[in-house]
């Protein structure tokens, strides 16, 4: 085996300018393992309004060497996978003709990546490794389920071509199990880091915080906001922070203005990541209100900052919170949600943040990711 090989990641989701916050995780798992490994991402999305066909952007992010690729998508079908196929082939050869051919090609989320690495990595005679983060997969989602059959059969065809299939969550990895997409599972969390700063606040406020893609049929913003008009009533210091854009942002701030909390209320809209990281700073604990989560980066991070959470049993987070890490309660529960806010407002103060960072730090480091990443890269080419 080569003493350094080289992986190229092929995402379905990763940052843009459209939303900085998309596949951020995704990121920041190829950073860690860069340490070890080298690197490099290709990234390609359609755009509406181009005005070329397609537009290469080279970034040097790190150790890593990403290439995006944006493309105008075109009317029909048939016609956009002709161009996909092109433009996977151009940017594999630009990457290639800098750092080297790929040793590994690592897909993160079905299905279009996996198609053009399944045909390039039998083409080249190496293998593919599949991560999935997707929450379609569960029974709460249902959105896998709901597919017709021949797209189920299409999307296990391919997944069973990946030499391994990643999950961020026991989770996670039960659903893909369930609907048997993949093989070889193996569970891989999320990369957390936060730069901590202790700020010396004398504003008086109880700030929480919720960091969301605000699409309300799975995050439930719409009950937050309902049980946070009910706190507000209660206790005149509390605020709540809402980071995130989506289909359901301006519904949410109408809601928020109909039950008089506008004024508590503070809609961030989309932020980069190292914005979102830097609020944690600034608030006192987070809440996670989602109907289904196959992770939780969000609370995670609180953790990793040193602030406690709430948040409902939505799956992944159950594996890292626990009653020494926040307060957890039922999906689609206001009246606990209510409770648990209550409780939070008086007891935040109780959590002691240099055990909830070291319980983030044991367990969500870029090392130890990185480590983990290495060893199953090393793992497939011996």
């Amino acid at each position: 085996m080569k003493e350094k090989l080289h992986i190229l990641h092929l995402p379905k989701w990763y940052p843009n300018p459209e939303d900085p916050q998309l596949g951020i995780f995704i990121k920041k798992q190829i950073q860690a393992v860069s340490r070890f490994h080298t690197q490099s991402v290709l990234y390609i999305k359609s755009v509406p309004k181009l005005n070329s066909k397609y537009v290469i952007e080279r970034k040097q992010e790190g150790d890593v060497l990403e290439i995006h690729i944006f493309y105008r998508k075109p009317l029909m079908k048939s016609k956009q996978l002709i161009i996909l196929g092109k433009l996977y082939a151009k940017g594999i050869k630009e990457i290639s003709k800098s750092i080297g051919k790929p040793d590994v090609l690592h897909v993160h989320n079905l299905i279009t990546p996996a198609i053009w690495a399944n045909k390039y990595a039998k083409k080249k005679k190496i293998p593919w490794l599949l991560s999935e983060h997707w929450s379609g997969y569960t029974e709460e989602s249902g959105v896998f389920a709901s597919k017709l059959g021949w797209e189920k059969k299409l999307w296990r065809l391919y997944s069973d071509n990946a030499t391994i299939t990643i999950a961020v969550s026991k989770f996670l990895e039960t659903s893909l199990k369930k609907n048997r997409i993949g093989k070889n599972h193996h569970i891989i969390p999320n990369v957390v880091e936060v730069n901590t700063k202790d700020l010396d606040r004398n504003d008086g406020e109880v700030r929480m915080l919720n960091v969301s893609d605000m699409v309300d049929s799975i995050k439930n913003i719409s009950g937050l906001i309902r049980s946070f008009s009910i706190i507000a009533q209660e206790f005149e210091n509390a605020k709540l922070w809402l980071v995130g854009g989506g289909d359901d942002l301006g519904n949410l701030k109408k809601q928020a203005q109909a039950l008089g909390v506008n004024d508590k209320i503070k809609f961030f809209g989309r932020l980069s990541n190292e914005e979102v990281l830097s609020l944690y700073n600034e608030v006192d604990f987070g809440i996670i209100n989602s109907r289904v989560e196959t992770f939780s980066v969000v609370a995670a991070e609180c953790i990793m900052a040193g602030k406690p959470v709430i948040s409902t049993r939505c799956g992944g987070v159950e594996e890292f919170v626990s009653a020494e890490q926040g307060i957890l309660i039922a999906v689609n529960d206001e009246d606990k949600l209510q409770g648990a806010i209550r409780k939070m407002i008086t007891t935040y103060t109780n959590y002691i943040p240099n055990d909830l960072m070291n319980h983030a730090k044991t367990q969500f480091s870029a090392n130890a990711i990185g480590r983990s990443l290495a060893n199953l890269y090393e793992s497939v080419v011996l």
